[in-house]
């Protein structure tokens, strides 16, 4: 068995966060396909994922990555956090780590 079958749930509280700022991060999230290229890359997602999300629109494209980072192991979702920061999406890294929602972006 691969360390991807064996990785751990998210978080109660991780989800917790994604649910509670589920608008503002679908939203603010900017998912452009050279960010979803390097989620891939990464091994965050499948390249059936990949394909999934560079063929929709933002509004939609943002909802199913979201709805993928909850369905992924808690590693996938440390890398997705970690990704958004190194694409300069330090506000979402930082409301997926901690919480916050639409104040912090005011």
């Amino acid at each position: 068995m691969n360390a991807e079958h064996r990785d751990w749930p998210i978080s109660v509280e991780q989800r917790q966060i994604v649910e509670d700022n589920l608008a503002v991060l679908q939203d603010r999230i900017k998912p452009k396909q050279r960010f979803i290229d390097e989620l891939f890359s990464l091994k965050c997602i499948t390249a059936q994922q990949r394909l999934d999300l560079i063929s929709r629109n933002r509004a939609t494209r943002n909802a199913l990555l979201l709805d993928i980072m909850l369905r992924r192991g808690a590693s996938h979702f440390t890398t997705f956090i970690e990704t958004l920061r190194r694409f300069g999406q330090r506000d979402i890294a930082d409301v997926l780590q901690h919480g916050g929602g639409r104040r912090d972006f005011l």
